[in-house]
């Protein structure tokens, strides 16, 4: 059984993919990176308190990490904290992974993301993701990550928008 690790598990997509997760037979345990715990328990579930700013690398170990980190200017206060949020975080968390060997990591960003945007939350998408977006239900999204993860991809794999609904609404 394989053992999956998300960051961003407390929002709209992750709560529905840690859902997909939890039910998937698959996946012997689900690992959440969390600020603070979800109020839930599962017996494959494990949240973990984690402090981005002061990393534990020994806690991101997983098979497969399922990146749904995630934003927004207002939220965080300033370009700045997005920016440490949205891309520095998420660089961090995937080079972190891989190094402890994770095989596999599923990433999801905006509608917009291009890294040439003269609109700073675009842009700094656009440094992750390609162009081609548009908008997609959250539990479509959390079902794409799902299936793509445990479908034979290997390397680099980007799954734009059409496709992401064509899993979601065909899946094989």
């Amino acid at each position: 059984m394989k053992n999956a690790l998300i960051i961003g598990g407390t929002g709209l997509t992750g709560k529905k993919l840690t859902k997909y997760l939890l039910a998937d037979k698959r996946y012997g345990s689900v690992k959440l990176l969390v600020r603070k715990p979800l109020d839930i328990s599962y017996e494959k579930l494990d949240q973990v308190t984690f402090n981005f700013d002061n990393p534990d690398a020994s806690k991101v170990m997983a098979d497969e990490v399922y990146c749904c980190l995630g934003t927004t200017i207002g939220e965080a206060g300033s370009k700045k904290a997005f920016y440490q949020v949205d891309y520095e975080y998420v660089l961090m968390i995937a080079t972190i992974a891989f190094k402890n060997g994770c095989k596999k990591f599923a990433l999801i960003s905006s509608m917009g993301a291009n890294k040439k945007s003269l609109i700073f939350y675009s842009k700094t998408k656009g440094q992750i993701l390609p162009e081609k977006f548009r908008p997609i239900h959250s539990k479509s999204v959390a079902f794409a990550m799902q299936f793509v993860m445990n479908g034979n991809y290997s390397g680099f794999t980007i799954f734009e928008s059409d496709e992401i609904a064509a899993i979601a609404n065909n899946p094989h």
